[in-house]
């Protein structure tokens, strides 16, 4: 039975609080796990509001992803925003993986919903890859092909950049696993580890000087 109001009547929720709770779902029981008539009720609300509002579970899983890229993007953009003026497409590069990493310590479903999809091929990889790969990854994939062709990197790919910059926000997806090196490192400060991370990424792309020979 849904939970009730104190007038007796359900719990209002709005769309974006469903699909919420929804990507959390997900992220944390994976697709065939996930149960919406249990998300339904942890919501207060009926089965058949949840149905009637995004359909079958299929939907509602797209409907979630599609809630969270669009907050994920925003995040990305605002951050951007404030940043600096970069002067340089080598600037540019580290801002753009800087900010990824910055939107992700507040969308870590989304990095748990990845490492689950990404395992097998399917339906909603194909979806992930289309809604937030091919857009997300376009200014990075642009600069990255700018700085090679300058001589300024080493040749990078699309696959090699992602994946980098995937694994700097790890522990942000990964929360409890990071957690177990603050018996090392202390607590995990995010502006001092993003800027670091963001840092040897950079450094590490860069084209080395050719060695001068010895001989004489």
């Amino acid at each position: 039975m849904a939970k009730t109001s104190a007038v007796g009547r359900p719990r209002i929720r709005s769309d974006e609080e469903i699909l919420h709770a929804a990507l959390e779902a997900f992220a944390a029981s994976g697709y065939e796990g996930m149960s919406v008539r249990t998300l339904s009720a942890d919501l207060g609300l009926s089965h058949e509001t949840v149905n009637r509002r995004f359909g079958s579970k299929k939907d509602l899983y797209f409907a979630a992803l599609d809630y969270g890229f669009t907050s994920l993007f925003d995040a990305i953009a605002s951050e951007r925003a404030r940043g600096p003026v970069e002067p340089d497409d080598l600037g540019e590069l580290r801002e753009a993986i800087r900010t990824f990493m910055v939107a992700a310590t507040t969308h870590p479903a989304l990095g748990r919903v990845l490492q689950q999809e990404g395992m097998v091929p399917s339906e909603r990889l194909d979806y992930i890859v289309e809604r937030a790969f091919a857009p997300g990854m376009l200014v990075m994939i642009e600069v990255t092909q700018r700085l090679t062709t300058a001589g300024v990197i080493r040749p990078t790919s699309a696959r090699e950049l992602f994946f980098l910059a995937q694994a700097g926000a790890a522990p942000f997806a990964a929360q409890e696993l990071s957690r177990a090196f603050d018996v090392i490192d202390g607590p995990l400060d995010p502006t001092t580890y993003i800027d670091r991370v963001a840092d040897v990424i950079v450094q590490g792309l860069l084209r080395l000087p050719p060695k001068r020979s010895n001989r004489t």
